[in-house]
């Protein structure tokens, strides 16, 4: 099954006009070598005029828009479709930001999540050693006591808005003292949310949610799913030249929640990716099928019609930890689960593009279903050989499967496609889930450095690209002979100074009750004498807030003596 030294990084956050609605909220990762738009309702990478997925060295974008497409059917044998699309005006997206807090008696969302919150490595380690050194924080950190674990008690304080136990799921977090509840207070931290795997605390992590409970404009399209989305995305930076295909990845992993009141069945997930390697307009794609990688590159060493200085690059998407998926058809159990990777990759093309309105971009729901089950739009299977339309061939999986270089084999240029704008759908499935049901997988988008990486290049770079895709599938599966690819800087971090402790008295002056309060103490105890120095009162290990009943003492100043740590404090307060 699959699975998926501090240097300089920086994730800019920015919330558009509105962002306490529904238009989403951006974060810009920036702290390997790929800079990434990702936005709050699900969409990748792209700005609205363009891609920004963005190889620091290369200072172009090879995808212009990744997200998610999900089909499904419910009980009643309705389909359900969603999609992300451009949000450009002409084309929406069908998700939205934030949670689903109920569907009835009205659909009501949750706009307080609307956020994208991310976090370092550098952070959770200052955290851990902070903590560990003697069980209590010394330094707050922000994105620690912000993360939205469920539970979370600071979550009002560093967010704005509190988090109720209705939450049942939210960003995940490791849980130090088992309660079941995210408390930075007691060692808690956040974490990755890949199952089984042991992974390394990655460079940066940022979490998200989003969900397709929207109005829908067009009539065209099917029911939504009813489904709440997280994402997190993580990266890692890594210090070696050989770990280059680390340094250039995005992984993603999506968490998918049924919120519907009824079961769902035959759920595909698809990625939808459109790419643009270099000039967009004469690049070519393939498919390694044993690892369900889709990837692009150019048609030729000229890069194109746009006038674009060559761009030496190969981008792929492939699903590294895979989804739980069945066998069995719909509503005729018992079973079997198993693992699957992407198992069908579909090419997407404009009816302008291919000429053919049967094999074009989908339009009504029941075609955008077909696209996720490897069918074209007329229902049509994908068939070996040539364009994969009506071919003649066999139905077959994958489309393009043969080496880019090699004569004789099924690719692109072989077939005698036309090079041009190249868009793909990877998917799998089906899987059922009942309601509150999970599934979840992740995704790594990867660009690379290829130099004569086109049909009449270099077949060595095309092997090596190929091997590095293949090293970090190995080691997602859990190949115990394969080392995690990537050498990360190494983080000292200096336990900060502890805070002295602090003493509150109120109210001051008291009458009848006088509240004491020490923070910063997780041991102390306390004296209280009159102003003559006479001991009225002293308590050994008290809670950090306690009470002194005074109804009876005299009226006059006292004094209050606090030790805790080596340290002594002392405090007057007045008894009326």
């Amino acid at each position: 099954m699959k699975s998926f030294g501090l240097s300089f990084f920086m994730v800019l956050v920015v919330f558009q006009a509105g962002a306490q609605g529904l238009e989403p909220g951006v974060a810009i990762i920036n702290t390997n070598n790929i800079r990434a738009s990702v936005y709050s309702n699900g969409r990748l990478f792209w700005t609205g005029s363009g891609g920004h997925f963005e190889m620091l060295e290369e200072g172009v974008s090879p995808i212009l828009l990744g997200g998610l497409w999900l089909g499904a059917v419910d009980g009643a044998g309705n389909l359900r479709i969603s999609c992300q699309l451009y949000d450009d005006g002409k084309v929406e997206s069908q998700f939205q930001p934030g949670t689903i807090k109920t569907l009835y008696p009205r659909p009501e969302i949750d706009t307080n999540l609307n956020r994208i919150w991310r976090v370092s490595r550098k952070e959770i380690i200052a955290h851990q050693v902070d903590f560990g050194a003697d069980g209590r924080i010394d330094s707050i950190i922000p994105a620690i006591y912000s993360w939205p674990g469920r539970g979370n008690p600071h979550s009002l304080k560093y967010n704005g808005f509190e988090i109720f136990d209705g939450y049942e799921i939210l960003a995940p977090f490791e849980d130090w003292d088992g309660d079941g509840a995210y408390n930075p207070d007691k060692g808690d931290y956040p974490r990755l949310a890949v199952r089984g795997h042991r992974f390394t605390q990655p460079d940066e992590m940022a979490w998200w949610a989003f969900n397709d409970l929207m109005e829908r404009e067009n009539p065209w399209l099917y029911d939504p799913l009813l489904v709440e989305v997280h994402c997190q995305a993580f990266v890692f930076n890594c210090r070696k030249e050989e770990e280059e295909v680390m340094n250039n990845s995005l992984f993603l992993h999506y968490t998918l929640i049924n919120k519907s009141l009824e079961p769902l069945d035959s759920i595909r997930v698809g990625m939808f990716l459109d790419f643009a390697i270099g000039c967009p307009d004469d690049d070519y794609i393939g498919v390694l099928p044993e690892n369900g990688t889709v990837y692009a590159y150019n048609s030729g060493h000229e890069d194109g019609p746009c006038g674009h200085p060559p761009a030496n690059l190969l981008v792929s998407s492939t699903l590294f930890d895979d989804l739980y998926v069945t066998d069995a058809p719909r509503n005729t159990p018992p079973d079997t689960v198993f693992t699957s990777a992407f198992d069908r990759i579909m090419p997407l093309q404009l009816q302008e593009e291919t000429g053919l309105p049967n094999n074009a971009f989908p339009v009504a729901g029941l075609e955008y279903y077909r696209y996720l089950t490897g069918s074209w739009r007329d229902g049509n299977p994908l068939t070996y050989g040539g364009s994969g339309y009506n071919t003649g061939g066999m139905p077959i999986a994958f489309p393009f499967t043969g080496f880019p270089t090699a004569e004789g084999d099924w690719n692109e240029k072989n077939a005698g496609r036309t090079p041009g704008r190249r868009r793909a759908l990877a998917s799998a499935g089906h899987f059922r889930l009942n309601p509150e049901g999970v599934n979840s997988f992740t995704i790594g988008i990867t660009a690379q450095n290829c130099w004569g990486c086109h049909p009449e290049g270099s077949a060595e770079s095309f092997s090596r690209a190929f091997h590095e895709i293949r090293e970090i599938d190995l080691w997602m599966r859990r190949d115990w002979l394969v080392d995690f690819p990537c050498t990360q800087s190494k983080i000292e971090i200096e336990r900060p100074p502890p805070f002295s402790p602090m003493l509150t008295l109120f109210p001051n002056p008291a009458k009848n009750r006088l509240t004491v309060h020490v923070e910063n103490a997780p041991a102390y105890w306390y004296r209280v004498y009159n102003a003559h120095g006479q001991l009225m009162l002293k308590r050994d290990n008290p809670e950090p807030v306690s009470f002194l009943e005074t109804t009876n003492w005299l009226k006059g100043v006292y004094f209050l003596q606090v030790r805790a740590g080596g340290e002594t404090i002392s405090q007057s307060f007045v008894i009326e």
